[in-house]
């Protein structure tokens, strides 16, 4: 894994991306509109697809009222199990862009 002079991160594989966020990191990708977060103690992840607009909203949420953005989505995104390494699977196929540490 690598920081970007901005902060943002890029990662080599996807194993790498999971075990940052099975660290506690939330992941976003402006690029893909991809929010991705530690689901459970399980070590299953979720992502949601969001638009800028969601985004605004997310972040001014999170500056008034604190917290991560999770907490501030209902119903839509996905779920993705350890079971079967489907988590593994999903970052295999997402790792590669840059993520911000959300």
């Amino acid at each position: 894994m690598k920081q970007l002079e901005n902060g943002l991160l890029v990662f080599n594989n996807g194993k790498e991306m999971l075990d940052e966020i099975q660290c506690g990191t939330d992941l976003y990708n402006s690029a893909t509109g991809q929010y991705v977060f530690l689901y459970n103690d399980s070590g299953s992840i979720a992502s949601y697809t969001l638009g800028y607009k969601k985004v605004d909203e997310l972040r001014e949420k999170q500056g008034t009222l604190g917290g991560g953005w999770s907490e501030y989505l209902g119903i839509g995104g996905w779920i993705y199990d350890d079971e079967n390494d489907y988590n593994l699977r999903w970052c295999e196929a997402m790792y590669k862009g840059e993520w911000e540490m959300v």
